[in-house]
């Protein structure tokens, strides 16, 4: 038995068949509609029971339905720690909680949820006795489990009974149980999936909120004792990357302010820090130029908003590195460049006399320790720059390409800064 191709990690869930666009629910919507099948935008009419529900899938209710829908994954501690009623009971109490959180946020009576439950083992296993409600997880029933669980052992066999053949097995065969290339180890963690009524994001931001909450709550219900959450698809993939890009953008911005108001309060000079924000995205256009123009590189992860932050780091140290600098040799040039005595100075600005003398004395004793400053600075900006930039020239070799690339203009940021 297997997911349909479903593959899983930690909180996030990779899907051939489940993976969707907006305008492929469009298109079935339309196509559905125009060959006289109930589309999905609307409830089906069907008698009340998950288990008529999952026998009218593929008549009244398009096969194609399943494909919009959310979806959860579980791992158990084992195939015999599934087929016990604690587990059963918590499984079963999903379709609660989803309720729960759609009344939480405003969604009852939404198009959202498009049927009356989910497709879940714990109902699954109501369906061996029809005589009984299937709507309500107190119809769980501990000899139904066990019987149920006998059932999938045998499908497994080499010469499975026709009752495995029916729409119901391949239901669990293909939704509900993962992947099987041999027989059933009952000691093994079993992954397992569960659909939910409630379809998927159809642009990747709509009703995020509610995902979103609903994500954490079914986290904190199923951490662990023999029953996790390790994979969801609610189809909102789009619509957290960019909230977190948003947020990690803000974090960013809020760095450079500080460096900049800290790089001015050190210097006390307005023009001085211009200067240096001002080089500081001249060298981001250059690192761009180089990477797109010169490497011919189209690919652009977004990891790249980092070396923001990284060229930033290495342009302060830079700016603070020649600030020491410029005061002392300032200093220096100022005993250099004197022709008069301090009390000399303060006669002749008094007398508003001999400007002239005055301004090249102060001319002369700024170029002294810009020029000085340079020549001591000049060569540990080097360094600093130029060991940044071959330290993110390493990752170069690296065979993740997100982290190779985004390595690269890193390393040009911190290069063209010098």
């Amino acid at each position: 038995m297997n997911f349909a191709g479903i593959h899983t990690f930690r909180g996030v869930i990779f899907s051939n068949n489940f993976n969707v666009t907006p305008s492929d629910y469009e298109d079935y919507h339309l196509n559905e509609a125009s060959d006289g099948i109930e589309s999905p935008g609307t409830m089906p009419e069907i008698a009340p029971g998950a288990c008529q529900q999952y026998f009218a899938l593929g008549s009244v209710i398009p096969e194609g339905t399943i494909t919009f829908m959310s979806k959860l994954v579980f791992k158990t501690s084992s195939f015999n720690s599934l087929f016990n009623m604690p587990t059963m009971q918590r499984l079963c109490a999903i379709d609660s909680i989803l309720d729960r959180e759609m009344d939480l946020n405003g969604l009852n009576g939404s198009k959202l949820k498009r049927l009356p439950f989910s497709f879940n083992l714990p109902y699954y296993t109501m369906c061996l006795n029809m005589q009984q409600p299937s709507n309500s997880c107190y119809s769980l029933n501990i000899d139904d489990i066990e019987m149920f669980k006998s059932l999938i052992l045998t499908c497994q066999s080499e010469d499975p009974p026709i009752q495995c053949q029916l729409p119901i097995a391949q239901q669990l065969s293909s939704m509900i149980f993962q992947r099987r290339d041999g027989p059933v180890d009952l000691e093994k963690p079993i992954y397992i999936a569960v659909v939910l009524p409630v379809t998927l994001s159809l642009d990747g931001r709509t009703n995020l909120h509610f995902y979103s909450n609903l994500l954490q709550r079914l986290k904190e219900d199923y951490d662990g004792n023999g029953l996790q959450l390790v994979g969801a698809q609610f189809g909102v993939k789009d619509g957290l990357f960019e909230e977190k890009i948003r947020g990690d953008a803000r974090l960013g911005a809020l760095a450079i302010l500080l460096v900049v108001v800290i790089v001015l309060i050190y210097t006390n000079s307005f023009f001085f820090t211009f200067c240096i924000a001002a080089g500081l995205i001249l060298s981001i256009g250059v690192a761009f130029f180089i990477y797109t123009i010169v490497f011919g590189v189209k690919f652009f992860p977004f990891l790249n908003l980092l070396a923001m932050i990284l060229v930033v780091a290495v342009g302060a140290d830079d700016a603070f590195l020649f600030m020491y600098q410029y005061r002392k040799h300032k200093k220096d040039a100022s005993e250099k460049w004197s022709p008069l005595s301090s009390n000399d100075i303060c006669k002749t600005l008094d007398k508003n006399s001999d400007k002239e003398e005055l301004l090249e004395y102060h001319r002369r004793r700024v170029v002294s320790a810009l020029s000085d400053a340079l020549s001591h600075a000049a060569v540990a900006m080097f360094v600093t720059s130029a060991t940044t930039a071959v330290a993110f020239f390493a990752n170069v070799v690296s065979k993740i390409m997100v982290l190779r690339y985004s390595v690269l203009i890193s390393s040009h940021r911190s290069g063209s800064f010098i």
